[in-house]
């Protein structure tokens, strides 16, 4: 009769699946390693890190797509641009980001839509901690009211449900030897 047989096929669309809260650790950057500082290696100032191959992240079928923006304690920006970490020249200032360089710039950031990223120390930074008189890892992200990376997959799903990838940057304060 020609009439056919009506089908009705549905696609179940993968989306990124976490077994944790997704967060990264960028390997701790030494202030000793500064030109001024007492062990200086301009070899060891910078870390680079991917976003795209999380432990614990499956981005499915769809694969990593992108990263489609970054928040530091509410301030956006875009993947691809420098972010300068700043603090003013007076210990225990607080550390600000922008994508403006300036005098009182200590680090760089650098997060490309691929995923790809690179952190960079420039000078030390000014932070203190009587209680611990050697050298110490300081939580870069906490003191900046925390960094989030937002990403997707090949197809637009995005990464934890659209809360990001949590961004920890370290540096070891340098302290006095003799």
């Amino acid at each position: 009769n020609g009439q056919g047989i009506a089908l009705t096929l549905q696609v179940i669309d993968d989306i990124p699946v976490s077994t944790s809260a997704p967060a990264v650790s960028a390997a701790a950057l030494d202030e000793a390693n500064l030109a001024d500082g007492t062990d200086p290696d301009s070899n060891l100032l910078s870390t680079t890190g991917d976003l795209s191959s999380i432990t614990g992240t499956n981005y499915g079928a769809d694969g990593f797509g992108g990263v489609t923006g970054i928040d530091i304690n509410g301030a956006s920006f875009v993947a691809g641009t420098t972010i300068y970490l700043s603090q003013a020249a007076s210990v225990d200032a607080a550390i600000a980001a922008s994508t403006t360089s300036g005098a009182d710039d200590r680090a760089e950031l650098v997060i490309n839509a691929d995923g790809s990223y690179t952190f960079t120390l420039t000078d030390n930074f000014l932070l203190s901690d009587p209680s611990d008189p050697t050298a110490q890892t300081e939580d870069i992200s906490s003191l900046l009211g925390g960094i989030t990376v937002f990403a997707e997959d090949g197809d637009g799903d995005q990464v934890n449900n659209g809360q990001g990838i949590a961004l920890t940057l370290q540096v070891i304060d340098d302290i006095p030897v003799s």
